[in-house]
């Protein structure tokens, strides 16, 4: 549903759990023909059936960030079905599917008000025939088992009750697989340690609820590593390197940790990385260390702790072979296919 989803992302681009799925893949299975395309209303279920497998990136249908919206609900009206469909789950607001998928079943012309006129397919999305399909996709995300889900787990989540909350927010996701892919990237690049003295911290997301408080407890100011569009993970990671860590607040709404590529930006920049530390103390020690504490230690210390948090977040994560058998596994893939 967003324009990241269309288009082969670069060293530059924001990584997103889609983003980095596909990176992944790609690499993992060369032989694979992998196809970037912004999702049409023309396609039909003859053009789609040339396909082995179709990955649709998922974001909440009515967030301002969804401007592929028309053409991802009109194939997923034609592919609801079909057993080769894989839905990536690319957005931590759970809380925000449901409703947005109600507000669509009631009334689709919600999506072709004059507010999003410049959204692609705009003209043509606004026909009965093509307002019927949202409806129809709409009203079946919210009444009935949806296709097989794949979304991004951390080293320290339960598997089984990740796939619990989610399933809280959308009782009809009851087939949810969880990946982890971090291992793939931080075994690919060599950490880049420094002592750093006092300095701001950089933040994944200060709107967070959770950081607001958080700010309220620490000395050093925050960076807000979200700075608009053009912002991208090439910025982010020239911020960590002149920063005392990385913080990472939890989604909103008790969803929790949820992954982002900062948590590998942050190990790989080599400082230590601070979020809920009730759920990330499942990898230990390390990973149990509060932001003001992190503030009180001296620059050796806080190097020391980078290095141990990076050792014990790889141990967590799957290994190259791991993640091939795993992704597999998911997909029941047999290789030599095309997606």
């Amino acid at each position: 549903m967003l324009s990241a989803h269309c288009k082969v992302p670069t060293d530059v681009s924001n990584k997103t759990f889609y983003t980095a799925f596909s990176l992944v893949f790609r690499d993992l299975y060369p032989e694979a023909e992998i196809e970037w395309k912004a999702p049409s209303l023309a396609w039909d279920e003859e053009y789609l059936s040339q396909y082995d497998f179709i990955f649709i990136g998922m974001v909440p249908p009515t967030s301002m960030s969804a401007n592929m919206i028309y053409g991802t609900l009109k194939c997923l009206d034609t592919v609801y079905d079909w057993t080769n469909v894989r839905l990536i789950m690319d957005s931590p607001q759970l809380w925000q599917y449901a409703p947005g998928l109600s507000a669509i079943s009631k009334d689709p012309t919600y999506l072709v008000s004059s507010f999003y006129s410049k959204r692609p397919g705009y003209k043509q999305a606004d026909t009965y025939k093509t307002l019927s399909s949202f409806k129809r996709v709409a009203e079946r995300l919210l009444t009935e088992k949806w296709p097989k889900v794949v979304y991004p787990e951390l080293p320290w989540h339960d598997s089984a009750r990740k796939s619990e909350l989610i399933s809280d927010h959308l009782p009809h996701v009851t087939d949810a697989f969880g990946l982890n892919l971090d291992g793939y990237f931080l075994n690919n690049k060599n950490p880049d340690y420094r002592e750093i003295s006092d300095a701001p911290w950089s933040v994944d997301s200060f709107k967070s609820k959770w950081a607001g408080k958080l700010s309220r407890t620490v000395a050093m100011e925050f960076n807000e590593l979200k700075l608009g569009k053009s912002f991208n993970d090439v910025h982010a990671e020239a911020l960590l390197r002149t920063s005392i860590g990385l913080i990472v607040p939890p989604a909103d709404r008790n969803v929790g940790t949820w992954w982002s590529y900062r948590y590998v930006q942050g190990l790989l920049s080599g400082v230590p990385v601070a979020t809920e530390w009730t759920e990330s103390k499942a990898l230990g020690p390390s990973w149990a260390v509060l932001p003001y504490q992190i503030e009180d230690m001296t620059p050796a210390e806080r190097k020391e702790l980078a290095q141990r948090q990076l050792e014990a977040y790889k141990d967590n994560a799957l290994s190259f072979s791991e993640l091939k058998q795993k992704i597999a596994l998911v997909l029941n893939y047999k290789g030599e296919q095309n997606a």
